[in-house]
């Protein structure tokens, strides 16, 4: 009987420094994911801007407008990021190359704007 209560108390002692864990890494991770959110849409919203003065500039030559165009895209595809960053809410993972685990942003992530 004493060993028995001894085994539980050991489980409830194991779960709890596992759970203890996990919120570590939680709040870890959201604070990360924020500043990275946050600190990544200053350089991207300049980017934007100096491709709007660059496009008005040289409208009429097609191959930097595509160039330009391309830019577009691939900033709008880091700014899509950078809001799911910012709406990180819980800590879910997802193997990655090599074995590793990495987070799951789309999973991690609160359905946001």
């Amino acid at each position: 009987m004493v060993f028995q209560t001894a085994i539980r108390d050991l489980t409830q002692q194991r779960h709890d420094e596992e759970q203890r864990l996990i919120h570590g890494k939680t709040l870890g991770m959201l604070e990360l994911a924020g500043a990275i959110g946050h600190e990544f849409n200053q350089p991207l919203m300049a980017l934007q801007g100096f491709i709007d003065l660059v496009q008005t500039k040289f409208a009429e030559t097609d191959t930097i407008s595509a160039y330009l165009d391309k830019m577009r895209q691939q900033i709008q595809r880091l700014s899509s990021l950078t809001r799911k960053l910012n709406h990180i809410t819980q800590y879910r993972t997802k193997n990655y190359a090599g074995g590793e685990t990495i987070i799951d942003i789309d999973k991690a992530a609160s359905k946001g704007p």
